[in-house]
């Protein structure tokens, strides 16, 4: 964590999600680490893919509070980090998506986003107290962990879910899972990619 001058630190983090993520990342954002060190790779830099392992692994110790991944640490006066009690739905996929978490080691975490989550979850009645996801990047990470957990058939459900409401109002892709910003984003043609790697997954 660097600082610029005496005043605010620079956030480690990268492309988040538009929607309540990009409020905590004041001091650490451990969904930001997670994403940053992922890009390191062994073949690349041994010593920075092992500098990468170990702090994603001391963020993703610091994240857990025993139920959720919080999605931001704060210092406090005598230098420690301490969790600011900031998860969303967003922040678990980071986690599962990079490493820091996987199905076998939180299967609690990980079952519960599976059949409480996703886009047919009513938010505020649903654990309302965790932020839902937007389309990017949230649903996209969502989606693609389905598909790497063998959940081919709920990961085309869960697209047309999130989906098939922008197709019919506009006949195009959003960039928000609400009909604001881009209606016909470039980045949502990931979802053809979803799609056809779902129906392979389950024709096969």
């Amino acid at each position: 964590n660097r600082t610029t001058g005496a005043e605010r630190p620079l956030c480690l983090c990268v492309s988040r999600e538009w929607g309540a993520p990009e409020d905590y990342v004041e001091m650490v954002a451990e969904a930001g680490w997670n994403g940053w060190f992922a890009v390191w790779r062994p073949e690349a830099d041994l010593r920075l893919a092992a500098r990468g392992a170990s702090v994603r692994a001391a963020a993703a110790r610091l994240a857990w509070d025993g139920e959720w991944f919080d999605d931001n640490a704060l210092r406090g006066g005598d230098g420690a980090l301490r969790r600011a009690g900031h998860p969303t739905e967003t922040g678990q996929y980071y986690a599962f998506y990079f490493g820091a978490a996987d199905p076998a080691a939180r299967p609690a975490l990980w079952e519960r986003l599976c059949a409480e989550f996703g886009p047919s979850r009513d938010a505020a009645r649903t654990w309302p107290d965790i932020p839902p996801s937007n389309a990017i990047v949230g649903a996209y990470l969502r989606l693609e962990l389905l598909l790497r957990d063998g959940r081919a058939e709920q990961c085309l459900r869960e697209c047309r879910g999130f989906f098939a409401p922008m197709a019919r109002l506009t006949g195009t892709l959003w960039e928000n899972l609400s009909p604001e910003a881009s209606l016909d984003h470039g980045f949502a043609s990931s979802a053809a990619w979803l799609i056809r790697r779902a129906c392979d997954a389950t024709a096969g």
